[in-house]
């Protein structure tokens, strides 16, 4: 029986020594010809072994053949296949292997204005990467717009506090401030600041027809924030081919969006039309972070027959409000109301329930519309002219909360929270309404006193000086920092070419 034993592990070992040398290692770097491409795809072709590249742009397959091919595939690239040969048990280096832009050319798109400022492959010296509409749909799904951006070279998207609209991009390590925003030609940053505030554009995902991003200084004729680069995104025109769509979608946290669109094309009499409208709302993924948004797109155009006058008019805005996730965690917090090896990151400090119902404080509500009407004027066969005049009129608000209890604001780790680390906005109205109550960390019912007979809420948090002590005058409110802003602007831009290899811009 011992001798039986023996036969079969030294059988079963012998298969695993032969499975093991029937095996080969397949590694390579993928790059774009100047620098490397992180998150490729590479797949071994008929099969489902696949991986991404690493950060430098490497990777490394185990291969259970000794001949086949693999597939490279990179959002904006063509897909390249490799053919390899490997021995049993050794490694085959592909070395560098360089993939091809598949869009930057803008082949499917075009481009009338010279007002917009896009780079064109092989003839504008500057880095960039361009996104087709036909990829935003595919790959977006019911993700917000920026996340599209995630796989381009050089580009950090980040979901910041997690809320719908409050994500981050950085592109070579400049933040949103130092990044140049576009759409048709039209500035977007901040006047102020330089910031760009995702939310108020949440529909742009729905009509845009390309993003291009140039990465460092770019081809950007206008006095913007771009020493990290310029991101443009160019909308469907109004002239676009006729017809219409209808579609829906579903995700995780109950997000939900629906979305239809219609366009006439270019009628005998040269007017087109296009119309768009979406919505979207789902809870979020984190925790108290519900959302909703509406999107619409009106386009209106004109264009003689003899190609010399071309105008556009559209406008576009995506009404919104959405709870954030604003006050920052330790690891240890998010351990707390998870586990050790599990940490909650779904966990929103900023999160609880008023009236049985979920609340927080933390809440953004903004609109922003923008309008703008396009003018192209070919004068002749080497002079146009381009221009474009935009307005943007934004209403809304940050909600906050000021003031504080007996020294403790809302978001304290401890005074206001319930067992699984919730705030309790229904302790914080009863004490702002003079009710008695009990606070985590104080002795005894806790009451507030009125000032001048009435209860008068300050942005003072109060004083904690003596824990035992029963009363206090200050409460906690919800403030809203109210940001109105009335945009208007203008960009005409003259092209002369000069002579084959010059040209006035």
């Amino acid at each position: 029986m011992k001798t039986m034993k023996n036969w079969l592990l030294t059988g079963l070992l012998f298969m695993i020594v032969s499975t093991a040398f029937s095996q080969g290692k397949i590694t390579g770097m993928i790059t774009d010809g100047n620098g490397s491409l992180p998150g490729a795809n590479v797949v071994i072709k008929g099969s489902t072994t696949a991986t991404s590249t690493d950060f430098d742009g490497k990777f490394t397959l185990n291969a259970t053949t000794s001949t086949g091919e693999i597939v490279i595939s990179f959002l904006g690239y063509q897909n390249q296949t490799v053919k390899f040969s490997v021995s049993n048990g050794s490694t085959a280096n592909l070395g560098e292997i360089v993939l091809v832009s598949n869009s930057n050319e803008l082949t499917e798109i075009v481009v009338k204005s010279t007002v917009i400022d896009i780079a064109k492959d092989r003839k504008t010296p500057v880095a960039v990467s361009t996104i087709k509409a036909a990829e935003i749909q595919e790959k977006l799904g019911t993700q917000e717009f920026p996340e599209i951006l995630r796989n381009t070279p050089s580009v950090y998207v980040t979901k910041s506090g997690g809320g719908f609209g409050d994500s981050r991009i950085n592109i070579r390590g400049f933040n949103q401030n130092n990044i140049a925003v576009m759409i048709n030609g039209m500035p977007v940053n901040d006047m102020e600041n330089g910031s760009v505030y995702w939310s108020n554009w949440a529909g742009l995902s729905d009509v845009a027809s390309a993003v291009q991003v140039q990465r460092g200084l770019g081809a950007s004729k206008l006095v913007s924030p771009s020493v990290g680069g310029t991101i443009n995104i160019l909308t469907r025109a109004a002239d676009r081919k006729e017809g219409g769509s209808f579609s829906s979608g579903f995700g995780n946290g109950r997000n939900f969006k629906i979305q239809g669109s219609y366009s006439t094309g270019k009628l005998a009499n040269g007017l087109s039309a296009s119309v768009l409208l979406s919505q979207t709302m789902g809870d979020g993924y984190i925790n108290g972070t519900q959302f909703e948004g509406t999107n619409y797109y009106v386009a209106l155009g004109y264009g003689n027959k003899s190609g010399t006058h071309d105008f556009q008019f559209t406008v576009t805005g995506a009404p919104q409000w959405h709870n954030q996730r604003s006050t920052v965690s330790t690891i240890a917090t998010y351990q707390k109301y998870g586990s050790i090896d599990t940490p909650n990151i779904r966990y929103n400090a900023d999160a609880g329930y008023l009236n049985g119902e979920t609340y927080n404080i933390r809440k953004n509500y903004y609109h922003k519309p923008v309008a703008s009407f396009n003018w192209d004027y070919k004068i002749n066969e080497t002079t146009k002219l381009s221009s474009v005049v935009y307005a943007s009129m934004g209403r809304g608000a940050g909600a906050s909360a000021a003031g504080g209890i007996r020294g403790k604001v809302y978001s304290d780790l401890t005074a206001f929270r319930t067992a699984d680390g919730l705030v309790d906005y229904d302790l914080i109205q009863a004490y702002n309404s003079g009710k008695p109550v009990y606070i985590n960390g104080f002795t005894g019912l806790q009451t507030r006193a009125k000032v001048g007979g009435v209860y008068q809420n300050t942005f003072s948090s109060g004083s904690n000086a003596a824990t035992g002590a029963s009363t206090g005058v200050t409460g906690i409110s919800q403030t809203s920092s109210i940001n109105s802003h009335d945009w208007f602007g203008a960009v005409v831009n003259l092209n002369k070419k000069l002579s084959s290899t010059l040209t006035l811009d």
